[in-house]
């Protein structure tokens, strides 16, 4: 019923709207006769004439209205993430009839989305929401999104079109910023804070922001790499003390931020004093160790003193002091007293050290100046002597009086050495026996003559001087049967036969060498050396004999020669003085 009564209302509105016009003269066109040409969807609508020249009384009960698209608008974000998920809306004002409608929902060229409606529910125009729903990538930045309404009137008209666009942008900030710089930073030390970005984009419209004790760095440069872009800034850490240090990155509307705390500390050596303070320390002093810590930043420090290896905490958590009394002894020589400040929130261990100048006076030990000692004959130094005490003492010794014991060694170097180590604290003494080692030399003797005839006895005794005392070994002839003394120095030839005839070797022997002897025995059998006698004298006498007659033979033989010369000479010559001479007087020539 109440459909009934709009129905009726509106079209008595429309007859008078129709009568006025007519009493002004104007024609209003049909429907048909107004949609014959497409509207363009950028330019201004016109709505055209809708209702005909006919009056309300002609017009039919059921006459439907026909309204082109009088508005569209599209509503998107401008700036959207990527990934995230986002609703786009297209509105359309005021069309009709909403059967011949289709919205269009485009990126650029690409239909994204068609609506279309089946049936009107209403006789008038009405208004239109498309929604529809995008997820952002980063292809679509600066991508032209569109919303177009076309109201189909043909064949009976035209094609209207009405649209509305908008270039949206895209962002990405999917990577928290991250800051490079030390947590803890030490006074007056130049620090260089960086903070990069990894993967943003636009990765040239990112910027970042340094922000320390809630002001910006403004000395900061921005690097890009890539998809990385970064911000450095060199800071000088002047104070010491807790700060907090931000770093902003920001894209279109997308920021994120990441915050860390910072130290700087102020954490000077530790002073360390000894009392007495004295050049050297002598044995038995009590000293007093002191390790100090000031102006520290944060307060909290543990102190301790260490004396070598051994370590003493001080008592207190976070003292400013701390002692240590120290009885000096000999095991100090040398030792380091270090005063050891350790600041548990740097994690940083600093020291102070000092060498502790123990002194006491020249002390002999049986490790280092042995009393008795043994050294080889023949050594570049007699044997030796070390002193402890500190400073190093000096070490003389000698055997007689200003006689240097360091010299090469002989055997009668053998006796005891006084030997004094001297250094400023005071005078040792100590006597030392030496030993001089040899290697053996030795004198071999014969007891009987080296011939000896067969059955005969004869001793070998082989003397050798060394030190330590030598050991004796023999090489002898094979097979022949001799009797040794029970230190091996000499061996006996018993009943002597041929077979201890050869070569007889004796060898002594200690740990720093050998020397050898050697004699050659002959053993002779009486028996044939008689007869050998015998015929020896039988051939001398024979020898004898025949050289005697020879000689008796040739005499006479040349006297009887010169005999005959001489007659000869004599019938040849006359007779002078001479061989008047009575002939008794004349001299025969000797001749052999």
């Amino acid at each position: 019923m109440a459909r009934a009564w709009e129905l009726t209302l509106c079209y008595l509105f429309l007859g008078c709207c129709v009568t006025l016009c007519a009493t002004a003269g104007v024609t209003l066109s049909t429907p048909e006769s107004s949609m014959g040409d497409t509207e363009n969807s950028m330019g201004n609508p016109s709505h055209g004439n809708i209702l005909s020249t006919k009056s309300l009384d002609a017009a039919p009960a059921d006459m439907e209205f026909k309204v082109p698209p009088e508005d569209v608008r599209i509503n998107i974000p401008q700036g959207m993430e990527v990934s995230r998920s986002y609703e786009l809306i297209c509105d359309v004002k005021h069309i009709a009839p909403e059967r011949n409608l289709v919205v269009f929902i485009k990126r650029g060229n690409e239909t994204l989305h068609r609506e279309t409606y089946g049936s009107d529910h209403t006789k008038g125009s009405t208004n239109v929401t498309v929604s529809y729903r995008i997820t952002a990538q980063r292809e679509d930045h600066e991508a032209e999104y569109t919303c177009l309404a076309q109201l189909d009137l043909r064949p009976n008209g035209k094609l209207f079109e009405r649209s509305s666009n908008t270039t949206v942008r895209v962002m990405s900030l999917p990577e928290d910023p991250k800051i490079d710089v030390p947590g803890v930073i030490e006074q007056g030390s130049n620090v260089t804070i960086k903070c990069k970005v990894a993967n943003a984009f636009p990765i040239e419209e990112t910027q970042i922001e340094l922000i320390l004790k809630d002001k910006e760095l403004t000395n900061t440069t921005k690097l890009r790499n890539g998809d990385v872009k970064s911000a450095e800034a060199v800071v000088l850490a002047a104070e010491p003390g807790n700060y907090s240090l931000e770093c902003l990155a920001r894209v279109g509307d997308i920021v994120k931020t990441v915050k860390k705390e910072l130290l700087i500390f102020n954490f000077p050596d530790p002073v360390l004093q000894i009392f007495p303070k004295r050049a050297e320390l002598p044995v038995g002093t009590e000293v007093n160790v002191t390790c100090d810590v000031v102006e520290t930043y944060p307060r909290e420090v543990q102190l301790s003193i260490r004396i070598g290896t051994l370590l003493e905490p001080c008592e207190m958590e976070s003292p400013t002091s701390c002692t240590y009394t120290l009885t000096v002894q000999k095991e100090h020589v040398g030792v380091t007293a270090a005063c050891e400040a350790t600041m548990r929130a740097a994690n940083l261990t600093r020291r102070t050290s000092e060498t502790l100048n123990v002194v006491y006076g020249p002390e002999f030990s049986d490790s280092l100046c042995p009393s008795a000692q043994t050294v080889v004959e023949g050594h570049n130094t007699i044997f030796f002597c070390k002193a402890d005490g500190n400073p190093a003492p000096t070490v003389t010794c000698s055997k007689y009086e200003n006689v240097d014991a360091w010299r090469q060694t002989g055997r009668n170097d053998s006796g005891a050495f006084n030997c004094t180590a001297t250094n400023s604290i005071g005078v040792s003494v100590r006597v030392v026996k030496v030993t001089i080692e040899y290697k053996p030399r030795i004198t071999l003797f014969i007891r009987g003559p080296e011939k000896i005839e067969k059955g005969l006895n004869l001793t070998l005794e082989c003397l050798a001087d060394g030190l330590p005392a030598p050991e004796y070994i023999w090489t002898t002839p094979k097979g022949a049967d001799i009797i040794y003394s029970s230190d091996n120095r000499t061996l006996t030839i018993t009943s002597a036969t041929s077979h201890h005839s050869g070569s007889y070797i004796c060898e002594a022997r200690n740990r720093h060498g050998s020397d050898t002897q050697q004699k050659e025995i002959k053993v002779a059998d009486t028996l044939p050396l008689i007869l050998g006698l015998v015929l020896a004298a039988v051939g001398l006498v024979v020898a004898v004999t025949g050289g005697v007659a020879y000689y008796l033979w040739n005499r006479a033989r040349k006297i009887r020669k010169y005999e005959l010369q001489k007659s000869k000479q004599k019938a040849k010559k006359p007779a002078t003085r001479d061989s008047l001479l009575p002939q008794e007087n004349k001299v025969l020539p000797f001749e052999m």
